[in-house]
C-alpha cells in the first residue's frame, strides 16, 4: 500500500515539474492590414482574424503578450490582452536576439509574441533553430515553439493556422 502510494506520489510530483518547467511560446504575424504604410491599422479581415487568435488562444494561460511598436501588431493582440486582462509589452525590433534570450529565459510561461514576416523567422530561428518562411500574403500560421526543461532542455518547433485560410 505504502509503495503505491510513494510510486502515485513520485508521477505527480514528475508531472508537476515537467509542466511548471514547459514554455510555450506563439509567434504570430500582425493580421491583414489596410495597406502597406508603416502606420496602417488592420482591415476588417484582420481584424477578424485578432478575433480567431484571441478565441484560439483565451484558454492558453497566456501570461504575456508582446507586439512590435506598429499599431497592426497591437491591434492583432488587442482582442486576445482584452479578454485575458493583461497588458500589450512592446519588445524592440533592433534588439531581437537580446528579446530572444528573454523569451526563452522564461520558464513554465505561455507568451504571444506578435510580430511581422520578415522578423519572426529570424526570432524563432535564434530560439528553436528552426527555418521558417512567412510570405507576404500569408496571415493564418501559428508558430508554436515549446521549450521542455527536465534533465536537460529540448525545444521543439510546431505550426499551425488559425481564422481564414490565406493562400
Amino acid at each position: 500500500m505504502f509503495t503505491h502510494f510513494i510510486f502515485y506520489l513520485s508521477i505527480l510530483l514528475i508531472s508537476l515539474c515537467i509542466s511548471s518547467c514547459t514554455t510555450h511560446l506563439y509567434f504570430v504575424r500582425h493580421a491583414e492590414k489596410r495597406n502597406s504604410t508603416d502606420t496602417t491599422t488592420l482591415s476588417l479581415l484582420g481584424q477578424k482574424r485578432a478575433n480567431a487568435l484571441s478565441e484560439l488562444l483565451i484558454h492558453s494561460s497566456i501570461d504575456s503578450i508582446y507586439c512590435t511598436k506598429y499599431i497592426r501588431t497591437q491591434q492583432t493582440a488587442q482582442p486576445l490582452a482584452h479578454a485575458i486582462h493583461k497588458p500589450i509589452i512592446i519588445y524592440n525590433l533592433d534588439s531581437i536576439r537580446e528579446f530572444s534570450q528573454k523569451l526563452v529565459n522564461q520558464k513554465g510561461k505561455n507568451i504571444l509574441v506578435v510580430g511581422h514576416s520578415n522578423t519572426l523567422p529570424k526570432l524563432i530561428q535564434l530560439i528553436a533553430g528552426g527555418k521558417v518562411e512567412i510570405q507576404d500574403n500569408d496571415f493564418d500560421n501559428l508558430f508554436i515553439v515549446s521549450i521542455y526543461r527536465f534533465l536537460k532542455t529540448e525545444i521543439r518547433l510546431s505550426q499551425k493556422t488559425y481564422g481564414a485560410f490565406t493562400p
